[in-house]
């Protein structure tokens, strides 16, 4: 892959995120946004869902519910995503 010599972090940040492979397991996979959402993941009853890149996790009477189809959707965040599943995102 060739250098980009005005911006090589570019180039250094894309040949790392192509190497960094690893299986992706919503039980076991620790979060990566930080402390508190590593916490939350692994709270009692909390339900993550399984889309490997933007995985998001519910807890409550709607967490099941939220979190069952996120990784059928076309986008992390769009149509069918918990963050559209919401009741308050609802349209």
């Amino acid at each position: 892959m060739p250098k980009d010599p005005k911006q090589p972090w570019k180039t250094k940040l894309l040949d790392e995120s192509l190497h960094k492979t690893h299986n992706f397991d919503a039980k076991r996979t620790p979060s990566e946004m930080g402390l508190l959402t590593e916490l939350f993941r692994r709270a009692p009853g909390a339900k993550r869902s399984l889309h490997p890149t933007h995985s998001v996790t519910a807890l409550g009477p709607l967490a099941e519910q939220l979190t069952a189809t996120h990784h059928q959707a076309t986008t992390p965040s769009g149509r069918g995503t918990p963050l559209k599943l919401w009741p308050s995102e609802r349209q």
